[in-house]
Parts: C-alpha cells; sequence; structure tokens
C-alpha cells in the first residue's frame, strides 16, 4: 500500500460518506468498510472510538472544510461562553462558514489547502457588510495565496496539521 497517497483517498471516501447523523455503529461499519477491516491504528490511540479515529484519521490526511471547522470549533470558539453560533449562513451572495453572536457579531471564513482564493474578495464584501468582526481561518501553507484578496481590517487564524 503506498500509504499517504491511499490515506489521502480513503479519507477522501470518508469524507464524502461522512455525515453528523450517522450512528456511532455506522461510523464504525464505514470505516471498516474503507479499510478492508483492517483499520490504520498505527497512527493513532488505539483506545479511539470510531468517530474520533475518523475525524483524526480526516483532519490528519484529507484537511477539509468540516475538519477544520469541527477542530476550530472545539478548540477556539467553544472556549467562549454566552454566545451563539450558527453554521452555513446565508450573507449576500455568500455563505458564511461560521459565525458567533455575543454582543458583537464575529464571521469566520475557513479556505483549507484544498479551496482556492476565487470567491475570497466577494466573501469578504458580503460578510464586511454585516460582521462587526471578520476572521479568515487558513493553513500556514495557504495564507500567501489568500492575503490578496482579504482587507487589512480582517483578522487571521492560521493552523497547521501536526501529528
Amino acid at each position: 500500500m503506498q500509504k499517504k497517497n491511499d490515506y489521502f483517498e480513503y479519507a477522501k471516501t470518508l469524507s464524502n460518506q461522512y455525515s453528523t447523523f450517522l450512528s456511532n455503529e455506522a461510523v464504525k461499519h464505514k470505516v471498516l468498510n474503507i479499510f478492508n477491516g483492517q483499520i490504520p491504528l498505527d497512527q493513532f490511540n488505539s483506545d479511539l472510538k470510531p468517530r474520533e479515529f475518523l475525524n483524526a484519521f480526516l483532519l490528519h490526511h484529507y484537511p477539509n472544510e468540516t475538519s477544520i471547522k469541527s477542530t476550530f470549533v472545539n478548540k477556539v470558539l467553544f472556549k467562549t461562553s454566552n454566545h451563539v453560533s450558527i453554521f452555513e449562513l446565508n450573507v449576500g451572495k455568500s455563505r458564511l462558514d461560521l459565525c458567533k453572536i455575543n454582543g458583537n457579531s464575529t464571521a469566520f471564513e475557513i479556505k483549507t489547502d484544498l479551496d482556492t482564493p476565487k470567491r475570497l474578495k466577494q466573501q469578504m464584501e458580503n460578510y464586511f457588510q454585516v460582521f462587526e468582526k471578520v476572521y479568515l481561518i487558513c493553513s500556514v501553507n495557504n495564507i500567501k495565496n489568500m492575503l490578496p484578496f482579504i482587507p487589512n481590517e480582517c483578522g487571521i487564524y492560521t493552523y497547521y496539521i501536526t501529528k
């Protein structure tokens, strides 16, 4: 098995088949099915539950918007309390990935390494018309591609993938 390329493809397939509405048993079945019954636990703690394994595997091998959003929500957004979070909100001609409202309104747009900045200028224009603060969330590898498309007033969260 060519692990790196195969793992990317496995993760892409898992991502396409995954839904938060799946039961733990259904997630386990999908994971086992993708890996022909052999989950590659060599990379992760063998005590992980199927959903935890799936999230860790996706984040490491296919860091798409869903896995980045999940990590951001758990590690950053939920560190504060007394706010309302809204996901996938239509704003003008754009769809905002995430926002929080708690006396101030804050918008978060996620651009992963799998994204291009093609729509970013229009998204920023839409978001700044509605929200007091706007942040871009992107990887340290992709920030140079995104910077020309965001205004100076835009905040930036960067991330990188760790083992």
